[in-house]
């Protein structure tokens, strides 16, 4: 690993990386490794991710809704609304999202992501949207992004590696008076919340009851979606073809490499967000899988305790969503909704 990869505060918690590319006989840098392994590893998961990731598509409606609702009242003036979606993946967060109510003045949209596959694939998912569509592969700083109304990402930020400058890209890519849209990120300032332990535990206990335990289903179905020689074993493939790796990684090793802020347990942080999009106001924050699942996945009487705390604005949720205002010139406005 060579010194220009990152600044020093990406390279918190990365240690694990560092120690899987020495144990691995990775030559190449921490940044290629990162880049090549995250390209490689989404090549092969875009041909199932709407299938593993179906709990996503029927459990983030609600919070696409609410986090609209809160956009309404800085884009009302807007008759036409420009939208970025930077790791656009198969298309699910801009598809969700033209379902809100801001969807009719959504006139262009850009998608971005590394993965050819899954950029296809969101192209297909988007093809009967009558606005401008423009598509880019590569990462947001090879685009030259700047003078969007709405900039979102999606299960985008626990992957990236330098988190605080891609913030700051991101902020600079909104209009003034636009807004940043982020969700389904790890809830790193609440990970160790005791009442979200309890929750969880409570789940398991029911599981236990009913005879079926969540980490057998899980594993259960990716083996119904994959047969045993795929998907993990074609990342390995790829990289052992490559010369990346010297031997076979396991699939949390992967995940270890894909997940960065995931595997090692940090998260993403509101009160961290908030030093890094200093031209930005917070207007709201929401939390949910406020029992380690999506919504999807819970028996019914979870579901409609998720929903109580989900409406009561709990914030010890598993996952974060949340939308941050850019500032227009001028005085800067409070904002009671915002905390």
């Amino acid at each position: 690993m060579t010194s220009t990869d990152y600044n020093p505060i990406a390279l918190d918690g990365m240690q694990q990386i560092v120690d899987l590319m020495d144990q691995y006989g990775v030559t190449c840098t921490l940044k290629e490794f990162l880049e090549i392994v995250n390209v490689t590893y989404h090549r092969y998961e875009c041909e199932v991710y709407d299938v593993v990731h179906k709990c996503m598509w029927e459990s983030l409606p609600p919070v696409f809704e609410a986090l609209a609702n809160s956009a309404a009242h800085p884009l009302r003036s807007r008759s036409g609304i420009s939208l970025l979606d930077v790791g656009c993946g198969t298309g699910l967060s801009s598809t969700l999202l033209l379902k809100t109510h801001l969807g009719p003045n959504i006139t262009s949209i850009t998608l971005v992501d590394t993965s050819p596959e899954m950029l296809e694939r969101a192209r297909s998912r988007l093809r009967h949207y009558h606005g401008k569509l423009i598509t880019h592969v590569g990462q947001l700083e090879t685009l030259d992004a700047t003078g969007y109304d709405i900039v979102m990402t999606c299960s985008v930020l626990h992957h990236i590696p330098d988190l605080f400058a891609f913030v700051r890209s991101i902020g600079a890519a909104v209009n003034p008076g636009g807004v940043y849209i982020h969700l389904q990120d790890p809830n790193g300032d609440h990970l160790g919340n005791s009442e979200l332990a309890q929750r969880r535990q409570r789940l398991y206990a029911e599981s236990l009851n009913r005879r079926i335990s969540l980490a057998r289903r899980a594993i259960n179905k990716l083996k119904r979606i994959f047969p045993r020689d795929d998907y993990i074993a074609r990342i390995n493939r790829d990289l052992l073809t490559h010369n990346i790796i010297s031997r076979p990684m396991t699939a949390r090793e992967l995940w270890t490499v894909t997940d960065i802020h995931v595997v090692n347990g940090a998260g993403v942080s509101l009160e961290s967000l908030r030093k890094q999009l200093t031209e930005f106001q917070l207007i709201r924050a929401y939390t949910y899988s406020f029992f380690g699942q999506m919504w999807w996945d819970l028996p019914a009487a979870f579901r409609r305790e998720e929903d109580h705390l989900f409406a009561s604005g709990a914030k010890n949720g598993l996952q974060l969503a949340a939308i941050w205002g850019k500032h227009c010139p001028g005085p800067k406005l409070s904002n009671p909704l915002a905390d």
